[in-house]
């Protein structure tokens, strides 16, 4: 699920974005593949092409008051979406909510309230519903920007020596954030492996194990050491995960 504010009126949203930031950092990260925290416009929409997905477009009233003609619209540019709507008042919302659309709208954000957090939590609910078999996600901030990782595109994560960050290795790039180890494999399922002090390991991404020299191999060339001592266990753990025996 790919989400994003549609205004004209973007420097008006930077809360409500900051709020939204907090609640995916907060758990809802699973039913995210993207999300913007920059306001789109439907210029913006109509000149950049959409990847196939599905899409939740929480439309501004303000900026859009036309909601069957901006319908129309993302229609024609967006794959497959529901919306939501930022109003004013809830009467004008529960109007919205009732007129019957070509494409549903599922939940509303009413800026007037002091504070929108329990209305974008309705609506993070919901989605989640919406995206029981989204695959897991690490949520991670880098270079100021949130970014949602995908677990089966990790390879590996490794401390950087001498500092408090880690590298997360991924298949087509890599990421360095200020984390431990104990604090990311809490944030990882049954796939990955404590597999020295310092690095995980994404079993599954395994191309092949070096077991001489104690080396995974992952695709695009990318490695990482284990401990002796931990060579059972990733064995093990494979089995398991491959429900045959290696």
């Amino acid at each position: 699920m790919h989400i994003f504010i549609l205004s004209e009126q973007g420097t008006v949203y930077n809360d409500l974005l900051l709020k939204m930031d907090d609640l995916i950092w907060q758990g809802y990260s699973h039913c995210l593949s993207m999300y913007s925290m920059h306001p789109l416009t439907l210029a913006d929409v109509r000149s950049h092409p959409f990847p196939a997905g599905h899409y939740y477009i929480i439309i501004d009233t303000r900026s859009y008051p036309d909601i069957l003609k901006t319908i129309a619209v993302l229609q024609h540019y967006v794959p497959s979406f529901i919306t939501g709507v930022i109003a004013f008042s809830d009467e004008y919302a529960a109007v919205l909510l009732n007129e019957d659309h070509a494409c549903p709208i599922l939940g509303y954000i009413n800026l007037s309230c002091a504070d929108p957090s329990p209305q974008l939590n309705s609506i993070f609910s919901l989605l989640s519903s919406h995206c029981l078999n989204a695959s897991p996600k690490l949520c991670i901030r880098y270079a100021g920007i949130t970014h949602l990782i995908d677990f089966s595109d990790i390879c590996f994560i490794e401390t950087n020596k001498g500092s408090h960050n880690c590298t997360i290795s991924c298949t087509c790039d890599d990421f360095s954030i200020r984390s431990t180890i104990k604090e990311l494999i809490q944030k990882l399922d049954s796939r990955f492996l404590l597999v020295r002090s310092s690095t995980i390991a994404n079993l599954t991404a395994i191309d092949y194990i070096d077991a001489g020299n104690r080396i995974l191999h992952f695709g695009n060339q990318r490695c990482c050491t284990y401990a002796q001592t931990s060579y059972a266990s990733i064995r093990r753990q494979l089995a398991a995960i491959n429900s045959e025996p290696l």
